[in-house]
């Protein structure tokens, strides 16, 4: 195979590109409530709304990039789409550098691997998380050269700050894994001590000036300290869901929510607003129980998500220490993956885990898998049969989960894209209000295309006065009534205005 560096960069991008332009008329209309909402913060900065725009829930910086997309004009779907097929380039050569102390055959092994899993995460997620694992990528390969020039940590302290911004969650993982790096190097040379903590407490001081800018406006907005409300509102949530047993989004079951301001889609754009009743806080065992539960999902559920044989990384773990602290043997590469690796789902442990937040798990186990295969099969006397059986099996795990995504999604907001355009045909008002008896995920699409209001799903009110009284209230234009099958007996007196074959929609006039 070929050594040239520049020949994998053109190839890699033109496999990335030539997949994406295939697959993206497939996926061009995917977006779910949590991109929705990035999409509005966009649009609140572009509209010079900044105080409705700054946000304790949605990290800012994709809302940042995508202003001059949706500046020019651009349609703010096709904006995010692109955004993402950017940033996945720079994931993408952001993990080729990670390889790059790897011989060359496993290096191009590696990145041509993970181009299936990078555009399924570009065209189907619209999120910022991928945006997310671009800084940890490029933080990552720069810590781990194990230089303490005042450059240097200065560049890790603006990268710590963009995590930040990129995603909430990346505060606390920057200071804990950073924190834990330095006094893992530290251990072994004393002699140099004094640079190494000059270099760390730079790094944290220009992290701390830059991420405290964001943080000093999150807390005017909200009136406290505060650097993330996600926290809070997720907490609030996860309590909630173990005592009624299912995830109970207060928007679904609580009864309808007015959004704080008339341009806000619906009130999930910031559910920093959002309150939960009589919601205690964790007590140790609850908390203890929830980790352990989170731990098991992590290791059987989520990491074989990436790659099938992933659940082994923690009796690998155990071998790898054991072989480290006794023979001095493993490469620094593999000791830095595996803290990484373990670090990273910590903060998530304490309360939920979904598969986006876990997306840097596809490229940490195919580094670290292909490290530990030329540290340990790569240079001893195995058969070249033997070597390329282990890459084989090794490869197509990780290859499963993308191609299933694909498959599992392939047009699959197609049907509710036709349905807008129904809906265009109707003759519905402008700006209007909306709410529905289900399908909440449905109607924030809907509202996003139309730049209509939604208020939630009247699951709670189960008597006609309850009913009249909550759409009275919340001065509701039109009533969705999701049938699939299920009566909604408290709409017989109003008008039915439209009907969506998807779902059996009835549309009902209130006002």
């Amino acid at each position: 195979m070929f050594h040239n560096n520049g020949k994998v960069i053109l190839i890699t991008l033109m496999m990335y590109l030539f997949m994406v332009w295939f697959l993206f008329p497939y996926f061009k209309y995917s977006i779910e409530p949590d991109g929705i909402a990035y999409i509005q913060v966009a649009k609140h900065y572009v509209n010079g709304d900044f105080l409705t725009a700054i946000n304790g829930y949605w990290s800012p910086l994709i809302s940042w990039l995508l202003i001059p997309f949706i500046y020019l004009g651009l349609p703010t779907l096709l904006s995010f789409k692109i955004l993402n097929i950017l940033v996945g380039i720079g994931v993408l050569f952001s993990f080729k550098t990670l390889l790059k102390d790897l011989p060359y055959p496993l290096q191009y092994i590696g990145i041509f691997s993970t181009i299936p899993s990078t555009i399924y995460f570009v065209i189907h997620l619209a999120y910022p998380d991928l945006l997310a694992v671009w800084f940890l990528l490029i933080y990552f390969n720069i810590l781990h050269k194990r230089q303490t020039s005042v450059k240097q940590s200065i560049t890790l302290g603006l990268l710590g700050a963009c995590c930040y911004v990129a995603k909430y969650y990346c505060l606390g993982f920057f200071i804990l894994f950073t924190s834990l790096w330095y006094f893992i190097l530290y251990l072994p040379n004393k002699t140099s001590y004094k640079q190494l903590l000059k270099s760390y407490g730079i790094i944290m001081f220009v992290f701390c000036l830059l991420s405290g800018i964001w943080i000093s406006l999150l807390s005017q907005k909200y009136g406290y300290f505060t650097f993330s409300t996600a926290k809070q509102y997720n907490q609030q949530l996860i309590y909630k869901s173990q005592e009624k047993g299912y995830l109970h989004h207060p928007e679904i079951y609580d009864g309808f929510s007015i959004p704080t301001h008339k341009n806000k889609i619906s009130a999930w754009e910031d559910p920093s607003f959002t309150t939960f009743n009589n919601v205690p806080l964790f007590s140790f065992f609850d908390q203890s129980k929830l980790i352990l539960k989170n731990t098991i999902k992590l290791f059987f559920y989520f990491l074989p998500r990436y790659n099938l044989f992933a659940f082994l990384l923690l009796p690998l773990a155990g071998l790898i220490l054991y072989t480290h602290f006794y023979k001095k043997s493993i490469p620094n590469i593999i000791l830095d993956l595996l803290l990484f690796t373990f670090i990273f789902p910590s903060g998530y442990l304490l309360l939920f885990l979904t598969e986006r937040y876990l997306i840097i798990y596809t490229y940490l186990i195919m580094a670290l898998g292909l490290y530990l295969f030329a540290h340990f099969f790569y240079l001893e006397n195995y058969s070249k049969s033997k070597k390329w059986a282990i890459l084989v099996v090794f490869v197509l795990a990780h290859l499963y989960f993308p191609f299933k995504g694909i498959v599992d999604n392939f047009n699959y907001f197609e049907k509710q894209y036709q349905q807008v355009k129904v809906l265009q045909q109707l003759d519905l008002s402008s700006k209007a209000r909306i709410a529905s008896n289900d399908g909440y995920y449905l109607m924030h699409y809907y509202a996003f295309h139309l730049n209509w209001q939604y208020v939630g799903q009247s699951t709670p009110y189960k008597t006609e006065p309850e009913f009249q009284n909550a759409i009275n209230n919340a001065n509701i234009d039109y009533f969705f009534n999701v049938y699939d099958g299920v009566d909604f007996p408290f709409l017989k007196k109003y008008p039915v205005v439209g009907h969506l074959d998807f779902h059996d929609i009835l549309i009902y006039k209130i006002q």
